[in-house]
């Protein structure tokens, strides 16, 4: 009996294992892609006697193994391998990218057969790979088996305390130790929000103590990082992470109780979406910001660190942290921010728009505040107090109570301050979405003496074509130009009586040049659009052809309008392309939801015409359409014709669809394009029916 056993150092060194070990290591890292096909791979080794049962519970083993290596990311290395003669024991070590807990020893079974060893499907074990009943050869095998199970929990054990000790280190550098150790509660508190709204998930996991892992094993650090990474994805079930990540949140920090090692620090939240109950309220939530010997550390709250619970447990474990009076302290949340940040203002309305504009595409809305209405100094208002009261002494006519409606020591200056927050709040998450990058450019400045109304445009991301214009209403004061949050209108007390007749002068305005916006939005869109060559007589060459038509459809699944028009021709540019942009939208929208790739069945040409014969995902994989693409010459090369959709009659619809449309061409265009074209969708019905029968058969078992 020959043995050969190999130790290798759980990849400290780069040492290479024997043929066994490679080829798990290529059947893993296979696992790797998505494209990689479901169930258990080809380079395993299953017995022909395995049962349809027993196969499908092995595919989904195997399935189960392959979502976990994708999904933490994992990363293998060489451990241990045992050779005795035909039969082989491997032990491959993997760990996750990012979590020390997601680590493994992996064990695997191999047999070398014609000179090629391959993998048992069972882990751990030589099940179901067809040795045979031979004695001497199952005994080999159990030794094997054993040898296994022995060695893989030793090293399972030394492999998570190398994993740990690895994320440490890495996690440890993401945050300065001086920072950690010496800097103020509010300073941190400022940290852990800013690493949440850059999407610095790593880092937040820092400020919550994860460099203690394995010192205190009373802490749920599953748990935290678990709801932590899941958070910042915006995958928790009650959706209030998006407070802390998401573009158009104001974050104020307001001073909460302290002691010697601990201090509360109190958060106000306010967003232009709902986040559950109360949602119209500002939210308030507690961290709790404490020192030990390694630094401040900061404890998630309830209100986060519970975002998973159903809706009332998720209520319950806010409300056990936060207070009546911790409720009344965020309505000071405006007078805060504004005593932390100096007003800014600028020199003219289209300053103040651009700024917008950057800020709305950088998805940061904290620039754009100080440029937000304020209340004039205190000093402002005594001097305005005492004309007033000048003037009301020389009026000879008392106020008569009737017309007295609010008694302004009613008012709540800090609610009123709020107020102006949210509704800019709430501006900006109907203009943005609450996204970064989206595609947006400073239109047009309407100006009526020392008011102004921005109009901004704003492409959709949703594979929409038309663009949405949001206005911006915009005064001027001493120091310069502000922005005055409203949505149609100015916020109610904030404008003068004496420009009400502007507002209304530049309200007036954009209603009557909407439509004109609009017109001159697809005048430029369609520009890209590129016109049939009359003059060109020959077709495209196939390569050209095929490369056109796949980069069209890439982009078609991408939902790009802009650049499938660049790809794209039409017979004769039209005066209004909406018909054409709607047609299109409708199939980005089927292409957003496709599962199944593009087909290319054939290409044909016609005249100077090339027929590309597609069949494409009609949508989630359950019907199949089978368009015939046109793919014609113009001036800047070969294009995909839009402004003709002719399609495989694979039901009355489609076939009147075909009918309708070639009799709207047979009156359009010349003859000779008029007889390519259906000679063309002859030969393409020739050409996918067959195919698109197969699949229809075989979805509807037949």
């Amino acid at each position: 009996m020959r043995w050969i056993s190999v130790l290798f150092l759980l990849g400290l060194l780069p040492l290479s294992g024997g043929e066994p070990t490679k080829a798990v290591l290529s059947v893993l890292e296979k696992l790797k892609s998505k494209k990689q096909q479901r169930g258990v791979p080809g380079e395993v080794g299953i017995s022909g006697f395995v049962g349809p049962k027993t196969r499908n519970l092995l595919n989904e083993a195997w399935n189960q193994r392959a979502d976990w290596i994708r999904n933490e990311k994992v990363e293998f290395f060489e451990g241990f391998e045992k050779i005795d003669g035909e039969l082989s024991a491997v032990l491959v070590g993997a760990r996750s990218a990012d979590d020390p807990e997601e680590a493994e020893m992996m064990a695997f079974a191999l047999r070398l057969d014609d000179g090629v060893w391959s993998l048992g499907p069972v882990e751990g074990s030589f099940n179901s790979m067809g040795l045979g009943f031979e004695k001497s050869l199952r005994t080999r095998a159990s030794e094997l088996e054993r040898w296994m199970a022995a060695e893989r929990v030793t090293a399972a054990d030394r492999l998570k305390k190398e994993a740990l000790k690895r994320f440490k280190e890495r996690m440890a550098k993401l945050v300065d130790p001086e920072l950690l150790k010496s800097a103020s509660p509010r300073k941190v508190m400022e940290n852990f929000l800013a690493a949440a709204r850059a999407g610095r998930t790593e880092e937040l996991l820092v400020w919550q103590g994860v460099l203690e892992r394995g010192d205190h094993d009373e802490i749920p650090w599953e748990e935290m990082i678990s709801m932590t990474r899941k958070g910042m994805k915006n995958q928790d079930a009650r959706n209030v992470w998006r407070l802390l990540n998401r573009p158009g949140v104001m974050q104020v920090v307001l001073d909460g109780e302290e002691d010697e090692s601990e201090k509360s620090m109190l958060v106000s939240f306010l967003a232009g979406f709902s986040t559950g109950r109360d949602s119209k309220k500002l939210r308030p939530v507690i961290f709790r910001v404490r020192k030990n010997p390694e630094g401040w550390r900061v404890s998630l709250p309830g209100y986060f660190a519970k975002a998973d619970e159903d809706q009332w447990g998720h209520w319950r474990a806010h409300q056990r942290e936060v207070h009546f009076r911790d409720e009344v302290n965020t309505e000071r949340m405006a007078s805060v921010y504004e005593e932390e940040h100096e007003p800014r203002r600028a020199v003219n309305p289209a300053e103040i728009l651009d700024r917008v504009a950057r800020d709305l595409f950088d998805g940061t809305m904290e620039k754009s505040l100080p440029y937000l209405f304020r209340d004039p100094p205190e000093e402002n208002k005594e001097s305005e107090e005492k004309e007033e009261s000048k003037e009301d002494e020389e009026d000879e006519e008392a106020a008569d109570p009737k017309d007295i409606l609010i008694d302004e020591d009613e008012i709540d200056p800090e609610v009123e301050k709020v107020k102006r927050y949210r509704e800019f709040a709430v501006w900006w998450a109907k203009a943005s979405g609450n996204l970064k990058g989206i595609e947006v450019g400073a239109k047009k400045v309407y100006q009526s003496g020392d008011l102004a109304l921005g109009v901004l445009e704003i492409l959709p991301r949703n594979g929409g074509w038309m663009p949405e214009y949001h206005s911006i209403w915009m005064s001027k004061d001493v120091g310069g130009w502000l922005i005055l949050p409203g949505l149609k209108r100015p916020l109610s007390g904030l404008l003068p009586e004496d420009l009400e007749e502007d507002r209304a002068k530049l309200s007036a305005s954009i209603t009557r040049d909407q439509k004109q916006l609009e017109k001159e939005f697809l005048e430029s869109l369609f520009k890209r659009v590129s016109a049939l060559n009359d003059s060109a007589n020959k077709a495209a060459s196939e390569e050209a052809a095929l490369k056109i038509t796949k980069e069209w459809r890439n982009l078609v699944v991408g939902g790009n309008i802009p650049e499938i028009l660049s790809r794209s021709a039409v017979r004769k540019i039209p005066e209004s392309p909406l018909s054409i942009l709607k047609n299109l939208t409708f199939l980005v929208k089927g292409a957003a939801v496709a599962e199944v790739p593009d087909r290319v069945l054939g290409n044909h040409v016609e005249g100077r015409m090339r027929g590309i014969s597609l069949m494409v995902d009609g949508g989630r994989g359950i019907s199949m359409d089978c368009p015939l693409m046109l793919v014609v010459p113009t001036e800047q090369g070969p294009r995909v014709l839009i402004d003709t959709e002719l399609y495989l009659a694979t039901n009355k619809g489609k076939k009147m669809r075909n009918d309708n449309e070639l009799a709207r061409l047979k009156e359009k265009i010349p003859k000779e394009d008029f007889e390519s074209l259906e000679k063309l969708l002859n030969w393409h019905e020739k050409t996918a029916r067959p195919k698109w029968d197969q699949w229809n058969n075989s979805v509807n078992g037949q």
